[in-house]
């Protein structure tokens, strides 16, 4: 699953709730690992120092209980490095590195980029491909099995592209070599289903299991319990329980708007610490606050808030 950076008023990082939402996620159904540093953590708006130490954060609070994949990406090659080398010595598990996310940047710029960071560490290292505009480069299949030909411990790719017959091809491509992962449950049981030799065992990076289920509503639990069993209407029935919170960020999507305001705000309402976001994060509006609580009530994440809404007429 992902992590967030919870911000105190002054938006300065809040520590002690960055711990304390590590067992806020470990307690969700299903929960197999974090990834920290990803969009979710707003990783473009922390400094190094402030990155560093919510690794360390982090990893102390997981104390080992999930593997941790730690997110290393940067504008800078240096930066990357250093931030590996962190990761290192303190016990992380896997690595993920975006493109280099600014700048004048070809194939071959990207590829050595990834190169010089790939030589000073044998963690095994996911990479990731997607066409959102934020990151401005997108790793095709050519430089990825350039990538995997020369660094045995490329481990696998996230495909963060939202095209599923493009993530189908790369599981057929690549699902010999490499873990190819995907944040969208559907698009996972669909690869198990056509590609059962080659499809990913898990769930990469995954959004929505932070705030589309909780422990007494498991949906998303429920749902890959399901693929994995090879049931796979029951699975898709548990994922239409929530059909109105995946279109809405869907429709964050759409805009252009990475939906990390509305994950956060929809965590805070059942427990997770932290809900302000940091320039130039768009804060969500006041009109999608609400839809977010009539939708998480309407899914019984919120009963509270269902009663309420029956009452008033909402």
């Amino acid at each position: 699953m992902t992590t967030t950076t919870p911000f105190d008023d002054e938006l300065a990082v809040d520590f002690d709730a960055a711990a304390a939402n590590v067992d806020y996620l470990l307690a969700l159904p299903g929960c197999g690992g974090l990834y920290l540093g990803s969009v979710y953590q707003e990783f473009w708006t922390l400094t190094m120092a402030e990155r560093i130490e919510l690794m360390r954060v982090v990893a102390d609070a997981a104390a080992g209980r999930v593997p941790l994949v730690a997110g290393v990406s940067s504008a800078s090659v240096q930066d990357t490095i250093e931030l590996v080398a962190v990761a290192e010595s303190i016990g992380m598990d896997y690595l993920m590195i975006w493109p280099p996310i600014f700048g004048p940047r070809n194939d071959e710029g990207v590829l050595d980029f990834y190169r010089q960071v790939l030589r000073t560490t044998r963690l095994p290292t996911f990479v990731y491909s997607t066409r959102l505009p934020e990151l401005g480069y997108f790793l095709d299949n050519v430089g990825i099995q350039i990538l995997a030909d020369e660094f045995d411990h490329l481990y696998g790719v996230k495909d963060g592209t939202g095209d599923l017959t493009e993530f189908l091809d790369r599981t057929d491509t690549f699902g010999d070599r490499l873990q190819i992962g995907t944040p969208f449950e559907e698009y996972w049981a669909l690869s198990r289903a056509a590609y059962p030799t080659k499809a990913a065992d898990f769930i990469l990076g995954s959004s929505r299991a932070c705030y589309m289920q909780t422990r007494t509503s498991p949906y998303l639990h429920q749902m890959t319990t399901f693929i994995r069993c090879d049931r796979h209407a029951e699975a898709f029935a548990s994922l239409s329980r929530i059909r109105g919170l995946i279109r809405l960020q869907g429709e964050s999507f759409a805009r252009g708007v990475h939906p990390i305001a509305l994950m956060k705000y929809a965590m805070s309402l059942t427990g997770h610490r932290g809900v302000a976001v940091r320039p130039p994060t768009p804060a969500l509006s006041p009109g999608d606050q609400q839809r977010v609580q009539t939708l998480m009530a309407h899914a019984r994440l919120l009963p509270q808030l269902r009663a309420t809404s029956v009452t008033t007429g909402v």
